[in-house]
This record gives C-alpha cells, sequence and structure tokens, in this order.
C-alpha cells in the first residue's frame, strides 16, 4: 500500500494469494495441481483487471475466476477422452438428448463408427458439446463464428441420425 491510499488491484490480489492456494486445494485435492490452478487463475485475473468494477467484491470476483477456470479444465479433460472414440468405452451413454430420436437398440460399436466417419470440422463440435462445453467455448475454442459451431453440430445431428437410420450392409 503507497501513502496510505487504497491497495492496488496487483496488492489486492497478492493478499488473495493464501485462501486461493487453500480453495484450490480443495478443488482439485493435489497440491501441484492447485498450484497450477492458483496461478492461472491470477494470470486470468490480471489478464482481465480491466474487467473488474470496483463496486464489486474483489474475493468474488477472483474465486469465480478460479471456478470457471476449475470447470473449464474439466471440460477439457473431458474433450480429451472424447476426441478418441477408440478409447471411449460408451459414446451413447454420453450422447443424452442429443441424439432422442434415434433407437435406444443401437449398439456402441456402431455408434462409435458413425461418429468416427464424420469430418473433422463437424466432429470436433459435436464432440465438444458432448463434453460439455458451451456453444460461445467451441467457437473461442476452434477460432470459427458462433454460427458456424451452430451449423456444425446441426449437421453432425443430422448425419448421425440419418447414417444411423440406413440398414447395416452385411
Amino acid at each position: 500500500m503507497l501513502n496510505g491510499n487504497l491497495p492496488t488491484f496487483k496488492e489486492r490480489l497478492e493478499q488473495l494469494l493464501p485462501e486461493l492456494g487453500r480453495h484450490a486445494l480443495k478443488l482439485v485435492k493435489n497440491r501441484e495441481e492447485a498450484q497450477d490452478l492458483v496461478q492461472e487463475t491470477v494470470y486470468r485475473a490480471l489478464r482481465y483487471e480491466q474487467r473488474y468494477a470496483e463496486e464489486v467484491n474483489f474475493g468474488g470476483w477472483v474465486y469465480t475466476i478460479m471456478r470457471n477456470t476449475f470447470l473449464n479444465q474439466k471440460k477439457r479433460e473431458q474433450l480429451i477422452r472424447f476426441r478418441s472414440i477408440d478409447e471411449t468405452p460408451s459414446l451413447a451413454n454420453s450422447l443424452g438428448h442429443a441424439l432422442d430420436d434415434i433407437s435406444a437398440t443401437i449398439h456402441n460399436k456402431e455408434l462409435e463408427l458413425a461418429v468416427s466417419g464424420l469430418n473433422d470440422g463437424v466432429r470436433q463440435p459435436f464432440l465438444m458439446t458432448l463434453a460439455g462445453f458451451q456453444y460461445n467455448e467451441i467457437a473461442e475454442e476452434m477460432q470459427i463464428p458462433i454460427g458456424t459451431v451452430k451449423s456444425r453440430i446441426f449437421k453432425a445431428r443430422a448425419l448421425l441420425s440419418a447414417s444411423l437410420r440406413e440398414p447395416a450392409l452385411s
């Protein structure tokens, strides 16, 4: 704190570090991952400092950044599992409402084969939605407009629906 003035943004952030470390450890249950989470949280807080409004609770704002960072990391971990179709034991269970109109009797292998047959531009956003990503997150990750994301997911669903309704060739 300089000359009795209010603490600067960075000073306030530094004062929160011990609490952030404890909170991160509760979230990830691993000291190394907790340190990584705190580091990423501080990075993002500094990156978005201009978005902070003084009337907002500073600690709550930083904790929200930590929570969102943690949740986004979990979503990315799920995406990594979905990217490898062959290693996904039960993709059908993850589809939920996205493929409600497809018969429940379709075997997992048929579904996995159909999804793996989609071109990358359509398959990736489709799998990301299954992993829990929101359209805006997919658009940011893939660096494409949100409208393109929506149309590619729609196309993936239509292609899968048509593909899975066709009788299998023996």
